[in-house]
């Protein structure tokens, strides 16, 4: 493989006389020094006009070449594919356990917020000396009313505007 000198530096030739773009040409650089197994096809004759130009195979243990994944584009996203889903490399279940214990936590985390945010309007609706409290809450205005004459006009506003 060669440059073109007259590409100005974006395109490499090949030795097959075919051009490929500098960092598409990196990236498959990239995979190879990654895992020699790994192999990067240019589908030129894609089966449909909505197939994806490129395939991602691996030379298996058992000698097949098979597919890993198809891709529309060349760049970083693709190696950072292939290193989420390596399991040579890493313990990508433990990394999902992980991944997932956090997204619990902040649910809990939320839904404690929300429950402190609910006590404390409980708490002053309690402590006031009104006999009518209004309040904001998730963005409606809620009335509440103690006097048994006006009971039946305690409503939540957003009720009102119909």
């Amino acid at each position: 493989m060669y440059d073109d000198p007259n590409d100005r530096g974006h395109l490499v030739r090949l030795d097959d006389n075919s051009f490929v773009e500098r960092d598409v040409l990196n990236i498959i650089e990239k995979i190879y020094h990654y895992d020699p197994n790994l192999k990067v096809q240019y589908l030129e004759q894609a089966a449909s006009l909505g197939d994806a130009p490129w395939r991602i195979v691996e030379l298996c243990r058992d000698g097949q070449w098979r597919t890993v994944f198809y891709v529309w584009t060349l760049d970083q996203r693709v190696l950072d594919r292939l290193y989420a889903a390596d399991t040579h490399h890493h313990n990508v279940l433990a990394k999902l356990d992980a991944h997932n214990a956090s997204l619990k936590r902040d649910a809990q985390r939320r839904y404690e917020d929300k429950r402190l945010e609910q006590l404390d309007i409980t708490k002053h609706v309690l402590d006031s000396p009104k006999g009518r409290y209004s309040f904001n809450y998730d963005g409606r205005w809620v009335e509440i009313d103690d006097d048994p004459l006006r009971r039946e006009k305690v409503r939540d506003n957003a009720d009102s505007e119909h």
